[in-house]
């Protein structure tokens, strides 16, 4: 069978019609010739139509479509198809590099300006230690006979005051008499060394010594 796919007359409208025309033959066949009541005649003529009609369409217009194409497929494949033609057609867009910072220009004076503040930046720092040692009144021994509690100094233990005495030092008015070169030259003497500025012995041992009397 060939039919058209588009329009009135497709496949399935001429199976249809097939199906038709035989079943009216049936029904004028069976009422008239064989005088079977019209009633009966129209139920076996609509039964023959219909399956008539449906065994034509399952036996030709199935294979027709199965050669042809279904409509609905075709159209979307033309769709893909015209859609990959478009972004085919579409150019890449070229971007532009990325913009590099220079560096700002160095100002001329920027090498003097450095030289004088390195200059600046290696000179040593003053240091108490090189102050001159110069040593202090040391005594044989205690006046009369009597040492002053050094442990009333804020920093001096019995350890230390012990330390002290070994070396002559007795009295507050002894310590509150330091100069700054007598006193590197006993720190240098101690085992813990700035001790003597850190606790500031001077004002501590004067304080002492006046209060004593």
């Amino acid at each position: 069978m060939t039919a058209k796919n588009d329009g009135f007359f497709n496949c399935t409208n001429i199976c249809w019609i097939i199906g038709a025309l035989v079943g009216l033959a049936v029904f004028m066949l069976l009422s008239g010739r064989f005088g079977m009541h019209w009633l009966i005649a129209l139920v076996i003529a609509i039964v023959v139509l219909v399956g008539l009609a449906m065994w034509l369409q399952k036996m030709f217009c199935q294979t027709i479509e199965a050669e042809t194409g279904s409509p609905i497929v075709q159209k979307v494949l033309e769709e893909e198809e015209s859609s990959a033609g478009q972004a085919a057609a579409v150019e890449p867009v070229e971007t532009a590099p990325p913009m590099v910072a220079e560096p700002a220009p160095r100002p001329e004076n920027a090498a003097a300006t450095e030289a004088p503040l390195k200059a600046e930046a290696e000179v040593p720092a003053a240091d108490s230690a090189d102050v001159a040692e110069d040593a202090p009144e040391i005594l044989a021994g205690p006046r009369g006979g009597a040492a002053d509690d050094l442990k009333k100094i804020s920093g001096v233990g019995p350890k230390l005051e012990k330390t002290l005495n070994e070396m002559g030092f007795y009295h507050f008015d002894q310590i509150a008499a330091w100069t700054p070169a007598q006193v590197a030259w006993v720190d240098s003497r101690l085992t813990f060394k700035g001790r003597i500025e850190r606790d500031n012995w001077i004002a501590q041992a004067r304080d002492l010594d006046l209060a004593k009397g």
